[in-house]
């Protein structure tokens, strides 16, 4: 990315970092999640906000490249990625470029959609990124889930390249636990049909006060599972979250998914709290995981696969600016099914 350390933003928002030019390209990437270890409500701030901490999978990712062209319409392929479209919207009219700007936007995705994996965040912030690029501009982390919150509701902390509890209709960390969760191995699988959970429709969990007191008791344990890099004990948060989020999202495998946890020994059962993936949690290179392969595809089971989990490296960017950019307000648009 071109060097922006003396680039600066007007403060009305007018005018973008970069020149305004009549040609800009950049490109952006970002990685995709399996789901999450906790996902419940935390207090912020005194106030009880939604969160979730996810499961960074760099096995799948987006990539996106913007070609920036003066008083040009904006193109999105394929055109039913609008979540993506709104983020590049979005992104010139935080830069102040979007009455200038149109032009392609090219979106390659290996990540399922509808499943848990969190497609459409890694577009997002993705697209964000090429479009940062492109103006010669380096929007904080914490500008990009801004961005990306207005774009599609709630999104993933895919612009994070570390470990956090992270209120995604917000876009705002509540905790930063200040080190990336360690690597581990996970049997993933399918739960239900295999076709997925319409996001745009699903209906958030309305938690009990009893659910409440167990998330601020499970973080508690998660905190301390990711500084000592704990996994048995991350692995247990994460089969407690599971099983709270069954009452709301029940599927019929769950007695399978547990069962296959003890005739496996892995470390924990670990679900997509608004998707249709999960798996069974293993130290890395565990003798267990090939038997549970199988177990697992013989169960009946859907999509069976070993993936690498844990720690975030795609598309991430340690650089922090010396000040945050003044941003306006963008406007939110349709958004896809996805």
């Amino acid at each position: 990315m071109p060097d922006t350390s003396s680039a600066e933003l007007s403060h009305d928002g007018s005018k973008p970092i970069a020149e305004f030019r009549q040609h800009n390209v950049g490109s952006g990437s970002a990685c995709g999640h399996h789901g999450e270890i906790l996902q419940g409500v935390f207090e912020r701030d005194g106030e009880f906000v939604r969160g979730l901490v996810t499961l960074p999978c760099n096995a799948f990712s987006s990539r996106v490249s913007v070609t920036l062209e003066r008083d040009a319409e904006l193109v999105v392929q394929p055109p039913w990625k609008t979540k993506t479209r709104d983020a590049v919207v979005n992104a010139l009219d935080v830069l102040g470029a979007a009455p200038l700007y149109g032009g392609v936007v090219d979106v390659r995705s290996s990540i399922p959609v509808s499943r848990g994996f969190g497609s459409s965040t890694a577009d997002v912030v993705a697209a964000i990124r090429a479009v940062g690029e492109a103006l010669q501009c380096y929007l904080a982390p914490e500008d990009v889930a801004y961005i990306a919150v207005t774009s599609e509701t709630a999104c993933d902390p895919a612009m994070f390249n570390h470990c956090l509890l992270f209120a995604q209709r917000a876009g705002l960390v509540i905790e930063d636990f200040g080190v990336p969760l360690p690597p581990m191995q996970v049997v993933s699988f399918s739960l239900g049909s295999g076709n997925g959970i319409d996001t745009v429709d699903f209906t958030p969990a309305q938690y009990s006060a009893w659910e409440a007191e167990a998330f601020r008791v499970l973080l508690g344990l998660l905190r301390r599972g990711i500084h000592d890099s704990n996994i048995a004990q991350i692995g247990a948060v994460a089969t407690a979250s599971a099983r709270i989020n069954f009452r709301h999202l029940p599927f019929p495998e769950l007695e399978v998914a547990q069962g296959l946890v003890r005739a496996t020994n892995a470390v924990g059962l670990q679900v997509a709290h608004s998707g249709d993936v999960a798996g069974l949690l293993f130290p890395l290179s565990d003798p267990h995981i090939d038997v549970a392969l199988e177990r697992a595809a013989s169960s009946g089971l859907h999509d069976v696969r070993m993936l690498t989990v844990g720690h975030r490296t795609l598309g991430a960017d340690p650089r922090r600016p010396a000040a945050r950019t003044k941003m306006r307000k963008p406007v939110a648009r349709e958004r896809e099914r996805t």
